[in-house]
């Protein structure tokens, strides 16, 4: 058995131009699918043209050429001959290799699998498993020490390269060598350089290798990692960006992003804060060696966000170095010049970005530093009024007032540029989503059925932070600020709105913000009180308050809202009143009374209707048949008449109650005289029918309990004259069942049956405690 490798002039082993055929002894018909030639006594066809298929004998043979060509590839490695050239004759997955000679292409690739035959870039060889192959700029930029440290894969050797679908590249393809390409330097590249938290020890370990590996490029070197990371960035699908990775190298050595790294100007002309460290000046040498190699450098941090320097850099550096971090802010007279370099830039750029989220601004007592969300405008720079609120009176209201150091910078622009950052100038009306506090959340969110949740939906609430403390506090002044708060808002934000998405018609409720300003009181009127929307009137309202231009947005809030509802009723009644005779006045009186004396005015007329006691009584009339004969025996009867006599008897006299009548009276005209200074009877509920010449009021004071053996004030009861007649002389109540009713009493008042009718006698509370009191009764 024998194998037979061409070698060229220049005694390097070459692959035959076209595959050869087998020989036995003489060339045979059989092609083997190989480029170079193998003999071997093999059992051929009778006309000798090909060897014998299935035949065990060729079969063993083409076994044993197949471990004969592999075995001499590390003898071809020791003696200098294993070059790119080897690889183009051995067999590849995309030869027409009969199956026949298959065996042969397999022993060799495991061959290469088990030892280190494929050569490498930088010199030597690798297996077919430690070798690994990439494009020739990353092999160039990383070499074996960064494929090692920056990417991770320790043990791995670059080979050498091929020529894209040769049969050297072909054959590496069939030994499966890994490919490391731009796709995967760029992951590296995040892993190493970015800013994502990592949790195992290897990787942080990774981490530390890559990043002395990158710091220790030369500025050549990095220039040619900048250029491949540009091309493993446009490969990234999606895009990706790298513009806040720390990867850009500065003057000072340092490493940061593009979002902050800058260009220096041409002309070394940087002021002071350049000095002090305070700008992120791009290394010069990146974009100026090289070449054009610098100019795709520069074309490239322009493109992922480096940029010259300009005001703006210098406000970032300023910021910076003075507003963040734990390092002295600056005194007054720097502070105010940054303002002043603050303001300049406002008015060019109109741009807020660089202040955002710091600590810039000056207020309070103390002249601290805060972020434009904890600072509010008040005087002397705007009568805002929102000092009222920022009193420490309302837990969560904690903003502080503008520095009034800055009353000598320009005013109008001052306020500008503050308000644009974000400071407070009036109440705030915030918008967010409708949040599951909110009293009509289940009927905006649910009822939608199976509609697809999407971001063309609405879900939108409106609040005022801490609005219903602020209106606890009925403070006028509060008032009128959140009046000016809801007008500039208007009636939009009187409504919370839900949909899942554009086709649906939204759901609609009242705000968060209408819920509390419709049930608390708070709007001032014109007597100095707070009163609720719905229970005042345009007339109602208090100077400087007015309905014209905020009809919508009070109506949303339920503004005069019993008003019209007693304007609707009184129509109804009215209408309803005039179906049945009523006249208007009486209907309006009528709709005066409350349902207790609706009530009582109702049992009374049907009463007087069932008795007919609203017809008037018939006066009896009579007429003597003869008057003159009558009137004498009238006449003759009264002379005849026995003259009036008298004689002294005794009799016993009650003389103990006369103080007590006294105190009685003054007792029960002080609890049963009205508001309009008229005295109630306790029987019958009506003032009482006539007054005495000096303007009191008649009335009898009745002894409620018989049985009491002292004289008390307040077993008395305030009676008119028919009542009090009914109770003495039409009352079946023995004394026994009367204290009774007085200790069972739920209400100040007792039933009772006076001359045949039901009668309620109604106490005050304090008139029945004291009777409890005095006949010794205990309430039940």
């Amino acid at each position: 058995m024998k194998a037979a490798l061409r070698l060229n002039p220049a005694g390097d082993l070459i692959a035959e131009d076209v595959p050869t055929k087998l020989m036995v002894f003489f060339e045979t018909e059989e092609l083997t699918g190989l480029h170079f030639t193998i003999h071997g006594p093999f059992r051929l066809t009778d006309n000798r043209g090909n060897i014998k298929r299935d035949d065990p004998w060729n079969a063993e043979l083409i076994d044993a050429i197949a471990g004969m060509v592999a075995d001499a590839l590390p003898r071809l490695r020791d003696h200098g001959m294993m070059k790119r050239s080897v690889l183009d004759l051995l067999p590849n997955g995309s030869d027409e290799l009969p199956a026949a000679f298959a065996p042969i292409l397999a022993r060799i690739v495991a061959k290469f699998a088990e030892e280190e035959l494929l050569p490498c870039q930088s010199s030597g060889f690798a297996t077919s498993v430690s070798g690994i192959r990439g494009p020739a700029d990353l092999r160039d930029l990383l070499g074996e020490a960064g494929l090692a440290e920056f990417c991770n894969k320790p043990s791995r050797r670059w080979i050498i390269a091929a020529q894209k679908a040769g049969r050297a590249d072909a054959f590496i393809n069939t030994l499966k060598v890994e490919e490391f390409g731009l796709s995967n330097f760029f992951s590296s590249f995040r892993h190493v350089l970015g800013g994502q938290g990592l949790y195992l020890e290897s990787d942080k370990q990774w981490r530390k290798r890559g990043l002395t590996w990158f710091d220790a490029l030369t500025d050549e070197q990095l220039q040619h990692c900048y250029l491949a990371l540009e091309g493993a960035q446009k490969v990234q699908k999606p895009s990706v960006s790298i513009s806040d990775i720390e990867f850009v190298r500065l003057e000072d050595g340092r490493r940061h992003s593009p979002r902050h790294a800058v260009f220096a100007p041409v002309e070394a002309d940087l002021e002071s804060e350049a000095d002090q460290g305070e700008l992120f000046l791009v290394k010069r040498s990146l974009i100026r060696i090289g070449r054009g190699r610098g100019k795709d450098v520069e074309q490239f941090l322009r493109r992922v966000g480096v940029r010259d320097l300009d005001e703006r850099a210098y406000l970032t550096a300023i910021i910076r170095t003075e507003y963040k971090g734990e390092a002295s802010r600056p005194n007054r007279e720097q502070h105010l010049q940054h303002m002043r370099r603050f303001l300049r830039w406002w008015k060019e750029t109109a741009d807020v970005g660089p202040f955002a989220g710091v600590e810039f601004i000056r207020a309070g007592a103390e002249a601290a530093y805060f972020r434009a969300d904890r600072v509010y405008l008040g005087a002397p720079f705007l009568e805002s009024g929102l000092t009222c609120i920022y009193d420490g009176g309302t837990a969560g209201r904690d903003l502080e007032p503008l520095w009034e150091g800055y009353k000598n910078l320009p005013r109008k622009d001052l306020l500008a540029f503050l308000e644009k950052c974000g400071v407070e100038e009036s109440l705030a009306v915030l918008s967010s989503t409708i949040p599951y506090t909110h009293p009509h959340w289940a009927d905006l969110k649910h009822g939608w059925g199976s509609a697809r949740h999407t971001g063309t939906g609405i879900d939108i609430d409106y609040r005022i932070d801490q609005l219903a403390e602020l209106l606890k506090r009925r403070d006028p002044a509060i008032s009128k600020l959140v009046w000016d708060a809801a007008r500039t808002a208007g009636a939009t934000a009187m409504v919370a709105r839900f949909s899942p998405n554009q086709q649906y018609e939204a759901h609609k409720r009242p705000s968060s913000m209408a819920i509390t300003l419709r049930d608390n009181a708070w709007i001032p009127t014109k007597d100095g009180s707070l009163r609720r929307p719905s229970e005042i009137t345009p007339a109602d309202l208090a100077k400087g308050y007015a309905v014209g231009g905020n009809e919508d947005w009070l109506r949303a809030i339920g503004f005069g809202e019993q008003a019209r509802q007693r304007s609707e009723h009184t129509k109804a009644r009215r209408q309803a009143g005039e179906l049945i005779g009523l006249s208007p006045e009486l209907v309006d009186q009528l709709g005066g009374l409350s349902p207790e004396e609706l009530a009582a005015l109702s049992a009374d007329m049907i009463r007087s209707i069932n008795s007919r006691s609203y017809e008037p009584v018939e006066f009896p009339e009579r007429e003597a048949g003869n008057a003159g004969r009558r009137a004498e025996r009238l006449a003759a009867r009264a002379q005849a008449s026995p003259l009036k006599t008298y004689e002294a008897r005794e009799r016993s006299v009650r003389t103990s109650n006369t103080e007590t009548r006294t105190l009685a009276r003054t007792y029960l005209e002080d609890h049963y005289t009205n508001p309009l200074e008229e005295m109630v009877c306790q029987g019958c509920h009506d003032k009482m029918p006539f007054n005495r010449p000096d303007g009191s009021p008649y009335f009898e004071s009745v002894e409620c309990l018989d049985s009491l053996e002292k004289e008390q004030a307040e077993n008395h009861l305030a009676m008119c004259p028919t009542c009090a007649a009914k109770w003495r002389h039409a009352n079946p109540i023995t004394d026994i069942e009367l204290r009774a009713k007085l200790a069972e009493a739920a209400s100040p008042e007792i039933s009772v049956e006076l001359a045949g009718e039901p009668t309620r006698v109604r106490f005050t509370q304090v008139h029945l405690d004291d009777l409890r009191t005095v006949a010794g009764l205990t309430a039940r």
